[in-house]
This record gives C-alpha cells, structure tokens and sequence, in this order.
C-alpha cells in the first residue's frame, strides 16, 4: 500500500465516522424534539389546570359570601314558634349539630350573647378545600334564604 491508499483508507473511515455521527445528532435532535413537545403539553396542562381553579376559587369566593351574608342575616334573628315561645334562629334553621359545627369551623365564627355571625377570611386554598365546598353547597346560600324568609314569616 502506498501513500495514497492509506490516505484513501483514512478519508473513507473518516467520511464514514461523520455519517455515523450525523446520524446520531439526528435521532439525538428527535428525542430532545419529542422530550421537549412532551413538557410543552405538560405546561400548558397546568396553565389550563391553574386557569380552571382560579376561576373555580371565584366562583367558590361568590358562593361563600352569598352563605356569609344569609348566615349573618339568621344569627341576628328570632323566631316565634307558638305563644310565648321564641327560638334563636340559627339553632331553628340548622337543627344539625353536624352542619352547625362544619359552619362554625369552616365558615365563620358565631357570636353567641350578640347574635351576630362574623365571616371567616377564606383563602383561594382554603375555598378548594372539599369540605368547605360541601358546607357551602350551591344549594345551600338559595336554602339558607328560603329558610330565613319562612322562619321570619
């Protein structure tokens, strides 16, 4: 063998690694492409999630003060049941230890010798919060309402 064919030998085994190489840069290149479409549809996942619980937390927010407000509006009253006898309000609508409970715990705070009913500062957290979402149902502030306008009758 001559110069020329070692040379030849060297430029093919040359030409032959940079193929090999650019061929792994390329499926290289696909597989970053596919990790990173994978984290885009990750991300936008959670842009959709967070875009969802906020405007879950505000409809929640809209619900808790419409309970807030029927909930003040009780506390503060009493109901006549018969001659002579007057009933605390709160007590004659929630006639549940359960839900008066979960009211006073989750909702706000009742004060006993004024009547009056003072409303909990309830975080975007704290309106996610499963128990809080069943103590203030959707239901339940049209309920508190019909509830107050029978027992004030």
């Amino acid at each position: 063998m001559d110069l020329r064919g070692i040379i030849s030998i060297a430029g093919g085994i040359a030409g032959l690694v940079g193929g090999v190489a650019g061929f792994l840069s390329w499926l290289n290149q696909r597989k970053r492409t596919a990790i990173m479409q994978d984290q885009l549809n990750v991300m936008r996942e959670q842009l959709r999630s967070a875009k969802h619980q906020e405007g879950s937390a505000t409809e929640w927010a809209r619900k808790f003060d419409e309970a807030a407000e029927a909930l003040s509006k009780i506390c503060s009253n009493t109901i006549t049941t018969g001659p002579s006898t007057v009933v605390e309000a709160y007590r004659y609508v929630f006639k549940q230890d359960d839900l008066r409970r979960r009211i006073e715990i989750y909702l706000g705070r009742r004060k006993t010798w004024v009547h009056t009913f003072i409303p909990a500062i309830l975080g975007r957290e704290q309106l996610q919060n499963p128990v809080v979402q069943q103590t203030i149902q959707p239901e339940r502030p049209h309920r508190f309402r019909q509830d107050i306008e029978t027992a004030l009758r």
